[in-house]
């Protein structure tokens, strides 16, 4: 008995029945593998590191750090960034007295809590949690890093420019309750109002 070919006509081409099959596995292999490396690809470095990058804050709402482009997740070589003016305007407008040989080399630590508001809480409202999140207390009052050890090429340009502009305002000033609310009227930076202010 003679075996028939049967042959599927496309366009030009003609496939035996054996070939249309292989054609149709090979299809379905790739279709597989394609499926399979979407799934691998799912949990590839590349997606693990995006997710990494989403940070659940204690309130219940996540940030997602690609979005914060004057945060990084690498920790950067300390640099100072802070000017010696910067503290001693401080010093001055509380009436604290600056060492004779005119170097502040420790600060009260009510000076940390004062450049959070004023100069990290310049920041979008995101920046300061992610930032606590990145560098947390290693005992109280203690972090391992400076917060500005997080910022970006973005971000530093953001502090140098957000420190500038809060020594001028210290300049033009008498006291410190006068600076804050200086640097509220300049840049809407926030600060709790004396009731009673002896004048």
């Amino acid at each position: 008995m003679k075996k028939e070919k049967h042959s599927v006509h496309f366009g030009k081409d003609k496939l035996t029945k054996d070939q249309k099959i292989l054609e149709r596995q090979s299809l379905q292999q790739s279709l597989l593998d394609l499926t399979e490396s979407k799934t691998n690809n799912l949990w590839s470095d590349e997606i693990l590191d995006k997710e990494n990058l989403k940070i659940q804050l204690k309130g219940g709402d996540e940030i997602d750090l690609a979005q914060l482009s004057v945060v990084t997740t690498r920790l950067k070589e300390y640099s100072p960034k802070f000017p010696d003016e910067y503290y001693k305007q401080i010093f001055r407008l509380n009436n604290w007295n600056v060492p004779a040989n005119g170097k502040i080399a420790t600060k009260p630590n009510i000076v940390g809590k004062w450049t959070k508001e004023i100069i990290y809480g310049r920041f979008s409202k995101d920046v300061l949690p992610v930032l606590e999140i990145l560098n947390p207390y290693e005992r109280i009052g203690i972090r391992s890093h400076k917060h500005h050890q997080y910022l970006s090429d973005e971000g530093n340009q953001l502090l140098k420019q957000y420190i500038a502009e809060s020594i001028v305002v210290m300049k033009k000033s008498m006291s410190w309750y006068d600076f804050r609310i200086r640097l509220n009227q300049e840049f809407g930076v926030p600060f709790q109002l004396e009731i009673w202010t002896n004048y």
